[in-house]
């Protein structure tokens, strides 16, 4: 089985690529590299997960304290420098997505007042692509996780 690797956007967005020379070719020390993923205006990458099965789940989770978790076999293969598929939906125009991890038992939320919130990632509903995902952190107003950390 070969790796694969997913890559994530803070507007949701994932791509899945297998891991091999025509995707990822050896390049020398100068080479600038190639494009991984397509972004947006004002996107910015949000995560990198390197899957070893494709069994494997990935947990994400926005910047209110939402997360779900997402089986890795329901995303589709893309190639490297597409733009990937929609994996999250928000539920207001200013959520984005803070991070994603592969889900391990346990994963802890930094927010913007560095507080840590550590959450069992088997509480975390496994979801499709469509929806939200469940309150996982309660934040205080003006608060918003800023970085996701799995957690062995």
């Amino acid at each position: 089985p070969e790796q694969n690797l997913v890559l994530a956007t803070v507007g949701g967005r994932l791509l899945r690529f297998p891991v091999n020379d025509e995707q990822l070719p050896i390049m020398g020390r100068t080479a600038v590299g190639l494009q991984a993923l397509r972004l947006r205006k004002q996107e910015k990458l949000a995560g990198g997960v390197a899957l070893n099965n494709l069994g494997d789940n990935v947990l994400l989770v926005s910047q209110s304290g939402l997360a779900k978790r997402v089986s890795a076999s329901t995303l589709r293969q893309g190639n490297r420098g597409d733009i990937g598929t929609q994996a999250i939906q928000f539920t207001s125009k200013s959520d984005a997505l803070a991070g994603m991890v592969l889900a391990t038992e346990e994963a802890a939320l930094v927010t913007s007042t560095q507080r840590v919130v550590r959450i069992p990632v088997n509480q975390v509903t496994v979801r499709g692509k469509d929806g939200a995902g469940d309150r996982i952190a309660e934040l205080n107003p003006g608060e918003k996780v800023i970085e996701v950390v799995a957690i062995d």
